[in-house]
């Protein structure tokens, strides 16, 4: 890095502005290519839900997840991808893409910070305030994943003496 800087200094003075600022994008550039490999969300994923597709005689609301919600997580590292890889490939939308009173999944960090909250027709809500819609394969795939890693957590549960 060093013999490349010299080499350069060289070739272009201290008075080119521009070749220090292409040097600095580069730099910058490279450092958070590196970084976007890191997991976004930290481990475990925690959730409540209400299961997707259900119709509800009563509006449930994002503030009332946690009340009306079933508690469950993902310590998983597979299903945190899963889950991930779904947000990521959900469609950038306008608010019109969420409804209130069809909230489904209130998803949370490991440090219990919100990540999104999700409807029962695959709007998203993330907690920077962005909305999006997922497809219907991924709303799908999300409530595969949910409804068997609950099922699954449940029954060890309940087997334990």
């Amino acid at each position: 890095m060093i013999a490349a800087q010299s080499a350069y200094r060289k070739q272009h003075p201290p008075g080119n502005v521009r070749g220090f600022l292409v040097l600095a994008i580069a730099t910058i550039f490279g450092s958070t290519a590196c970084q976007s490999r890191a997991p976004a969300v930290k481990m475990p994923i925690k959730f409540y839900y209400v299961p997707i597709g259900v119709q509800t005689l009563v509006p449930v609301m994002p503030r009332e997840m946690e009340r009306k919600g079933r508690y469950c997580w993902m310590d998983s590292e597979g299903d945190a991808i899963g889950v991930e890889r779904i947000l990521a490939r959900s469609l950038t939308s306008g608010p019109e893409a969420f409804s209130d009173g069809s909230t489904r999944v209130k998803l949370m960090d490991g440090n219990d910070l919100l990540i999104a909250f999700v409807d029962n027709y695959g709007g998203i809500r993330f907690a920077n305030g962005r909305f999006a819609k997922t497809k219907n394969d991924d709303l799908h795939g999300l409530e595969q994943l949910i409804e068997s890693r609950c099922r699954s957590l449940f029954s060890e549960l309940h087997q334990q003496p």
